[in-house]
């Protein structure tokens, strides 16, 4: 199998390896899920997410190699690294925008910025988002790339303030189906 280095937006320039031969990215990304803003995102409809979309969730850190290329010593310090951090809350009351996205802002940021510097360490190779960004702005995609149906941010924020507690961190890997969850990590887990 050949692989070579491309350059992909998604709202944004971000690095990933492309497989010539299924012609479309493979990669892995650490995600720390959302549920409670299932039903919030479900207002975008359906073709904001489409089958083999992720769940809500935070990106970590993305892009990375897909798993099998990953480093397992790099990983099973990924496990070490955060059974060492608590779980805690975060609460969404307030959308924000990038260009043609629409997400929600979890508060407090800190903690989530914390865990994507914590796992940038274990793979210093592979900056947040390629690199492309100076600062990582912790967010949950609502409609991403899109056309957003009228009134969508005003239905979003009549769903608002929500709480959801983050207690754990997905290794996701995108494949010729999808994304799906390679392993899960859990916060201050044993």
């Amino acid at each position: 199998m050949s692989w070579r280095r491309s350059a992909r937006s998604i709202g944004h320039a971000a690095e990933v390896l492309v497989d010539r031969a299924l012609g479309r990215p493979v990669a892995s990304a650490f995600v720390l899920p959302v549920s409670e803003a299932t039903d919030v995102v479900a207002l975008a409809g359906p073709t904001a997410w489409a089958p083999g979309a992720l769940p809500p969730h935070i990106t970590l850190l993305y892009p990375l190699p897909p798993v099998h290329r990953l480093d397992r010593d790099a990983i099973r310090e990924v496990a070490d690294v955060l059974r060492t951090v608590a779980p805690f809350n975060l609460r969404f009351e307030r959308t924000g925008r990038f260009p043609e996205v629409l997400y929600l802002a979890p508060m407090p940021p800190e903690p989530l910025v914390a865990l994507t510097r914590l796992l940038t360490k274990s793979f210093p190779e592979y900056p947040p988002y390629g690199g492309a960004f100076e600062e990582v702005i912790p967010h949950v995609s609502v409609v991403a790339h899109t056309p957003e149906g009228p009134g969508l941010e005003a239905a979003v924020r009549a769903c608002l303030p929500f709480e959801s507690s983050a207690s754990e961190v997905w290794l996701a890997t995108l494949a010729r189906s999808g994304w799906s969850t390679a392993e899960r990590f859990t916060l201050g887990g044993h």
